[in-house]
């Protein structure tokens, strides 16, 4: 009976590790590709460079925290109210995204 009461504490530290470690290793990244474009093209165009920093830092740790998703996505599979909320959840931003999409075309009268 022991070894179920810890087994949430267990899902929720893989999970976490995984993310953990995306994170590690895209902080890693990002840090080799400002060391290795360092200089002045990079002084005179900072700016750009820094986005190119973000977008590297997005797509690496995208990449990364898909594999804890997935795991927390099927740790929380035989979850019964976890789905019906992320459905209400996930429909409240779409109707909110097409809210500001409609009110910006209004607006601007297109």
């Amino acid at each position: 009976m022991r070894a179920t009461a810890s087994r949430p504490f267990v899902q929720f530290g893989l999970v976490a590790t995984g993310y953990a470690a995306a994170l590690a290793i895209a902080l890693a990244i990002v840090a080799v590709r400002v060391a290795e474009t360092s200089g002045p093209v990079a002084q005179a165009s900072s700016g750009m460079y820094a986005f190119g920093d973000l977008l590297t830092f997005l797509a690496v740790f995208g990449a990364g925290a898909l594999i804890p998703t997935g795991l927390g996505l099927y740790f929380l599979w035989r979850t019964r109210y976890f789905w019906p909320v992320i459905g209400v959840l996930g429909l409240g931003i779409v109707l909110s995204i097409a809210a500001v999409i409609l009110f910006i075309l209004s607006a601007t009268g297109t």
